[in-house]
């Protein structure tokens, strides 16, 4: 049992009621969850701008195969602008969806996990926020249109570099931020409890990359590369650039996935209602991970002149094993899983479906590396933004999904609107992203080339597919932002906790997993917080102890999600019409 519960006996979303509060604690937020609540926030925001810029690429597709602009040049849209949009949908999508996102969860979940409750550097961490912000307002203004190409004469403008270079420092802020959280007031004998082991490795892996691509920056705009027509670097060697820009961003890959990978091990072991089978293999493919992730950044150099053994070693052999520590982490996930007969709702339904669409897009990626030859023609076809899309969309934002839907009610204080409305959610999600990633594959396998504005009449119901697909996605995006809005705003209370239950269930389990497997140490604490040690199985309630027990206001059962909107338009037209009876 741990010492030292922290004893909360409000809801600690509570927060400043004034205008002037409200905007204060936005711009400075210094508790851990208004700060996580103001990344949530972010996080959206970005994943619809992102998703604007992909649908007009996917609409002018699906529309055109000419190169003529349809139906986005009445628009005023041009050539140019079509790349730059592609530029945009990457970056936005990656640094600000991806990250932000990953980021408001971790920086919600570590505190909450160690049962610190604290945020450690406030004024570090809203400065990398504000800074990745500015960052990525400027990387949509720089008019760049080349992506990730960085080959001469496709140069990008100076303020591009610039604008990466200061996302990239705020990106740093927040890693040194949240590791500081996890760090604060640990005890010489705590360990970290696996969602907090992932996040640590994952923000150490990251901050060691942020600094090599940094470099990389700082080298361009000093280069004549950069566009400031400097020549402190005489040589504009390309390839360093890649090279450096390249072993941060393959990380990137992986960095959303990490951030929630010990999560996804909790809520799995919560709805089968019994421990993890390995929580010691758990522990080793977490380290596995951290090496494996820094080697394989190499196979997105199949067009650079790079020594053989290099590629052998970092491009094919790192690519190949990292496959593994995926395989055992998900083997573990799903036997635990096995004969549970869970409760089968959106959250879980993401997270099984995240875990097939690692699995699908891994395997159509690993088999180019032993190919120099395929593995240099593919990696100019359609088939890389399937796979990259397979990783992203199903894999790293279902996961995001999955625990959103976990956590986000308790962030809140709030039950969950519509479970309708996160169903629908999950469909057209998982049916839309998987239409478009199966028209790229379908494409690549074609032999179409990638970052293009036409190409041959046979690839055009492929785009349009793609539309489709792109379009029901972007429907049940909609779906989930109305439903976490309408839980914000009119969702049933949930009865105050001094931490949620699902905290106090997930150290339980791993507590379980560690005395089936014989490496319990009573001498070792996991976290602050107090929770039942030898937790066979979770019991219909948690223990009185650890819950403040208020009544819930008396609820009507079985409320469609159109209901709840008719029972509110009816509220609100009743309130209206007695204000108005009761003006002299």
């Amino acid at each position: 049992m741990t010492e030292e519960p922290v004893q909360h006996s409000q809801p600690e979303h509570e927060g400043p009621t004034t205008v002037f509060g409200i905007v204060k604690d936005i711009f400075y937020s210094k508790t851990y969850t208004h700060f996580s609540l103001k990344l949530f926030c972010f996080g959206m925001i970005w994943l619809f701008v992102a998703g604007s810029f992909g649908l007009e690429l996917r609409t002018q597709a699906g529309f055109s195969f000419t190169g003529n602009l349809l139906p986005l040049e009445e628009l005023g849209y041009s050539t140019i602008a079509y790349f730059q949009m592609m530029t945009y949908h990457a970056v936005v999508m990656f640094f600000g969806t991806i990250f932000t996102t990953g980021f408001s969860i971790a920086y919600y979940v570590v505190p909450l996990i160690r049962g610190t409750k604290k945020l450690a550097v406030p004024w570090l961490a809203n400065l990398g926020h504000w800074l990745v912000v500015a960052g990525l307002l400027m990387v949509i203004g720089s008019n760049s249109q080349y992506m990730f190409t960085f080959l001469i004469p496709l140069k990008n403008p100076s303020s591009f570099y610039v604008a990466e270079a200061v996302q990239f420092v705020g990106d740093e802020f927040l890693i040194i931020a949240l590791l500081a959280t996890a760090y604060i007031d640990k005890r010489p004998n705590e360990k970290f409890a696996l969602p907090v082991s992932f996040i640590v490795m994952d923000c150490v892996a990251m901050g060691i990359g942020i600094i090599t691509v940094l470099s990389a920056i700082f080298w361009t705009i000093l280069s004549p590369l950069g566009g400031f027509n400097l020549n402190i670097f005489a040589i504009p060697n390309v390839e360093v650039f890649r090279a450096a820009f390249w072993f941060e961003s393959h990380p990137l890959v992986y960095f959303g996935a990490f951030l929630v990978g010990g999560l996804t091990v909790w809520f799995a072991t919560i709805y089968a209602k019994r421990p993890i089978y390995s929580e010691k293999m758990v522990r080793y493919i977490i380290a596995i991970l951290f090496v494996l992730t820094m080697s394989v950044y190499v196979h997105h150099m199949a067009e650079d002149p790079i020594p053989i053994w290099v590629r052998d070693v970092f491009a094919q052999v790192a690519t190949e094993i990292i496959a593994v520590p995926f395989v055992l982490l998900w083997t573990l996930i799903l036997i635990t899983l096995k004969y549970s007969k869970p409760r089968w709702d959106a959250s879980l339904l993401f997270l099984v479906t995240a875990i097939a669409g690692n699995i699908v897009g891994g395997a159509t990626a690993e088999p180019l590396q032993p190919i120099p030859a395929a593995d240099f023609t593919v990696h100019n076809t359609m088939w890389i933004p399937g796979h990259i899309h397979f990783m992203m969309a199903t894999f790293t934002l279902g996961t995001f999904f999955a625990v959103l839907y976990f956590t986000a009610p308790e962030l809140l204080g709030r039950k969950l609107y519509s479970p309708g409305l996160a169903k629908f959610h999950f469909v057209g999600w998982t049916v839309g992203m998987g239409a478009l990633e199966a028209a790229f594959k379908v494409q690549g396998a074609m032999g179409l080339v990638r970052r293009e504005i036409a190409w041959f009449s046979i690839y055009e119901p492929w785009f349009q597919m793609a539309m489709i697909g792109a379009w029901l996605a972007a429907l049940s995006v909609v779906a989930f932002g109305t439903n976490m809005l309408m839980t914000w705003r009119f969702g049933e209370p949930i009865t105050p906790k001094i931490t949620p239950r699902w905290v106090i269930s997930g150290l339980a389990l791993e507590e379980q997993a560690r005395i089936n497997e014989g490496t319990h140490n009573p001498a070792i604490i996991y976290s602050r917080l107090p929770y039942p040690v030898g937790l066979q199985t979770i019991t219909p309630e948690p223990p009185p102890e650890y819950i403040e027990i208020i009544e819930p206001p008396p609820v009507k059962a079985g409320q469609s999600f159109f209901e709840k909107i008719s029972k509110r338009m009816e509220q609100f037209r009743k309130g209206s019409g007695s204000s108005l009876e009761n003006k002299p």
